[in-house]
């Protein structure tokens, strides 16, 4: 690692530490073996500031934001109501849970969210009708299909199956239907109609993918903790709206961990925590990338399997996967701003510091010149931040290496012949290597999050 110790340049770093405003980081001189420097005498007295830090957002942090509002809400067009300004967004709909919960005290999260809800709705409605016309298609290819032949294996069970299933989907189509042509909907509909609609979309396709495809998708399963239930019993509970955001334990112990501080997060019932946007939009990874300092998730929706990590993911699959995911982003969060003694003036201006942040970061990347390093970059860098859910913070580089995560992600990658976009299919990434480049970035910034800190970031025990 070519890279300027601050045990090396003490005065360089007083320098940079000592300003009562943030300074740009120079990336022309990152930090470097960050455990050694936070036992520096020089450094630790560079951090007794003598005045608080200047919490105003600044232009830079202002333009950024803006930015990729703009950029995100251009897009993904589907979210652009969230997108072009997820700060507005978010504290519009606070409001009105507010106001909600004034009018049904114990039924907070019936606020009106039809400016998202309705065009969701119209949407799933039509992927619904695809659907329904599939199975409708696969019952009477069975019904067509030779007794004798292997397909017609257990042929009854599986019309009867997709019969429940059609019934199933007709009766979400039929509420999507009659939400949308009416122009209202609540954010707590929208939240069941997303997670009933994933499971009923994706039910069958299961039985689409290859044997092993299958039987490494169990293996996921157990990891999300996904609960294997029939089509009727999916079913019956729509019907008597028995919704629960977990269904089953998972057997992750990350997962496990931020499980019921989500959970409770989720339906608190004093005030509104977050956002969470069931989406039928195609979406890459540089919104995940974004968001990840903005209260909002996002859980895909989809109507056809999804490869992803390794894994080949049906409707209900993919949206567990996306929530389990979002479970530990919110409360990595939550856990920071809380062992960091954050007051909101502080959580703000390091969101927007944050903004900045991720701008260097999206540019950084793409000008990589080594395929390999880039592609290494990449995906230890997306793995970190959204599948593990670590914040987009210097702090959390303190670390050397890139550790066994990345390492199994990529074997999965590998085995089932997905990853191409990080370069998997060109031979073994040099994971270790960008680790490296990322520790360098995030490093040379850490005065900036000292300062907004006013203290030596605490250290975040799950890395």
């Amino acid at each position: 690692m070519n890279a300027i110790s601050l045990m090396t340049k003490p005065f360089g770093c007083l320098k940079a530490l000592a300003p009562r405003s943030l300074t740009a980081a120079n990336d022309n001189n990152p930090v470097d073996n960050l455990s050694q420097a936070y036992q520096s005498p020089k450094l630790m007295k560079a951090l007794r500031f003598e005045s608080p830090a200047d919490l105003s957002i600044s232009a830079e942090e202002k333009a950024a934001y803006e930015a990729n509002n703009s950029e995100m809400a251009a897009k993904y067009p589907g979210l652009a109501l969230v997108l072009k300004d997820p700060d507005a967004f978010i504290g519009s709909m606070r409001q009105r849970f507010d106001e909600q919960k004034k009018l049904t005290p114990n039924d907070p999260y019936s606020f009106d969210f039809s400016e998202y809800g309705v065009p969701f709705l119209k949407n799933l409605g039509d992927k619904i009708g695809g659907k329904i016309e599939a199975l409708k298609a696969e019952q009477e290819a069975l019904n067509n299909t030779f007794f004798l032949s292997p397909a017609a294996f257990g042929r009854s069970e599986k019309i009867k199956d997709r019969g429940v299933g059609i019934e199933f989907l007709q009766a979400l189509k039929s509420e999507s239907d009659k939400l949308s042509e009416g122009g209202q909907v609540s954010y707590k509909r929208i939240q069941e109609i997303g997670h009933f609609a994933s499971y009923a979309l994706g039910h069958f396709d299961h039985e689409k993918l290859s044997l092993g495809q299958r039987a490494f998708l169990e293996v996921d399963r157990h990891i999300e903790g996904h609960e294997d239930v029939t089509i009727q019993e999916q079913f019956r509970r729509f019907q008597k709206n028995e919704f629960t955001v977990f269904q089953a334990k998972a057997g992750s112990k990350g997962y496990d961990r931020v499980e019921k501080q989500y959970v409770d997060a989720f339906q608190n019932p004093d005030k509104l925590e977050m956002l969470n946007l069931p989406s039928m939009d195609e979406l890459e990874g540089d919104i995940f990338m974004r968001m990840m300092n903005h209260p909002i998730y996002i859980a895909g929706v989809t109507d056809n399997p999804i490869p992803a990590d390794g894994f080949v993911r049906p409707g209900g699959d993919f949206f567990l996967h996306d929530v389990r995911h979002n479970s530990g982003i919110f409360v990595e969060r939550e856990d920071y701003i809380k062992r960091n003694n954050m007051s909101p003036e502080q959580v703000a201006k390091m969101d927007k510091r944050g903004e900045v942040w991720y701008r260097e970061y999206r540019d950084a990347v793409a000008s990589i010149p080594d395929a390999g390093l880039k592609g290494a970059v990449e995906l230890v860098g997306f793995n970190f931040h959204h599948d593990r859910g670590h914040l987009m913070m210097p702090s959390n580089y303190t670390k050397d290496g890139a550790g066994p995560v990345p390492r199994a992600l990529y074997a999965a990658l590998k085995v089932s012949g997905q990853g191409k976009e990080y370069g998997v299919d060109k031979g073994l990434p040099n994971l270790s290597r960008g680790h490296e480049w990322l520790q360098n970035f995030f490093l040379s910034r850490l005065d900036q999050e000292i300062e907004i800190l006013g203290h030596k970031p605490a250290v975040n025990p799950h890395i």
